[in-house]
């Protein structure tokens, strides 16, 4: 069974009230600390203050995640001022289905680190080292491309770039295609790339003129390079809509289902139903140093009813909206007695979790 089909498995479980002590997802921030300086990011501070703690993974891992997503908060991999509580929260993970969401900038220098992860995403955002410098305030193209390419090299299962796509870098991302084409097919692989809309500051929207324009060069690149890995049900929807902002909408199903299937753990142990939840710091639904797992899960219950769309307020809509409206209709096929939407989900399985040709 594949992973989206286990999430929804799960989910049935959850909606039929059995009692299910089960987290589908658990996205761990680890940190509030960056190395870089985006000019499209909230500002991170230099110092590891404060920092997740060993037993606060301990008590999230009863949660009994099916997969665990190591992003950050600030920089997951960024631990300046002690390695050593790095590499205690990272063995706890060894063995268990890790992805990892990185600036790339770093990679500890622990030997254990190549094994924790089935798939790394670099978010790269650039196409050349001009624009990176000017998005990202420091001088690391050239380490972040020497990195991708070391993860490839110890045959992580996926590797791919992912690409916040605002006006500063719209333009980029034919260069970014003639880059990612080099490095993958000098090592025949199947790359990957995952676009996805600038949040929050909508003055630093692409034009819908600019991301019309990239879209015919993506578009012309396909019928060339026919192992380009872009995907259509999710990635091309998400860059054709970021002039409008996918976060500036209501969203397309009154409830999330994603929110009683993903906890994040932000980095000073409180628990909420997503990132965006996380970073306002608004409705956590517990704290690992004082709940209990059962206490938990139910508040993330209480949470998801309470998603009524008199309340859509809660939720202002986000890049987990495509996950949330495929499980959406394939529970409406539950119901009409008919299979899930195998396609859909197929098909949004090969985009995240896609495994590299060797």
């Amino acid at each position: 069974m594949n992973c989206t089909e286990s999430h929804l498995q799960l989910l049935r479980m959850k909606l039929k009230n059995n009692g299910s002590q089960r987290l589908a997802t658990l996205v761990l921030h680890l940190s509030e600390a960056c190395q870089l300086n985006c000019n499209y990011c909230e500002p991170w501070n230099y110092l590891n203050d404060p920092f997740l703690s060993p037993i606060m993974l301990r008590n999230a891992l009863k949660l009994n995640p099916i997969n665990i997503i190591v992003v950050g908060g600030g920089e997951p991999t960024f631990f300046p001022n002690n390695q050593l509580r790095l590499k205690e929260l990272y063995t706890q993970l060894l063995g268990k289905d890790v992805k990892l969401i990185t600036n790339g900038a770093t990679i500890p220098s622990d030997r254990l680190w190549y094994r924790l992860f089935n798939s790394v995403r670099i978010s790269l955002d650039a196409g050349t080292e001009v624009t990176y410098n000017k998005i990202k305030g420091k001088n690391f193209f050239s380490k972040v491309i020497n990195n991708l390419k070391k993860y490839i090299d110890k045959r992580i299962p996926s590797v791919g770039v992912s690409y916040v796509v605002f006006k500063d870098n719209v333009y980029d991302i034919p260069k970014l295609l003639l880059l990612i084409e080099k490095i993958f097919i000098d090592y025949k692989i199947l790359p990957y790339l995952h676009f996805k809309p600038i949040r929050g500051n909508y003055s630093l929207l692409p034009s819908k003129d600019a991301v019309s324009s990239v879209l015919k060069t993506l578009e012309e690149y396909k019928k060339n390079w026919i192992s380009f890995y872009l995907d259509n049900f999710t990635n091309v929807t998400v860059l054709n809509k970021c002039y409008n902002s996918i976060d500036n909408r209501v969203p397309s199903s009154p409830r999330c289902y994603v929110s009683i299937l993903s906890n994040t753990l932000s980095s000073d142990g409180m628990l909420f139903t997503c990132g965006y939840m996380a970073r306002i710091k608004k409705n956590s639904i517990g704290n690992l140093l004082k709940d209990s797992v059962t206490d938990i899960l139910k508040y993330q219950m209480v949470f998801f009813n309470s998603l009524e769309p008199k309340n859509e307020k809660l939720c202002i809509g986000c890049c987990d909206d495509e996950m949330n409206m495929l499980f959406f209709h394939a529970l409406i096929e539950d119901k009409n007695n008919n299979d899930p939407i195998k396609y859909r989900i197929g098909h949004r399985e090969s985009l995240i979790y896609a495994k590299t040709n060797r």
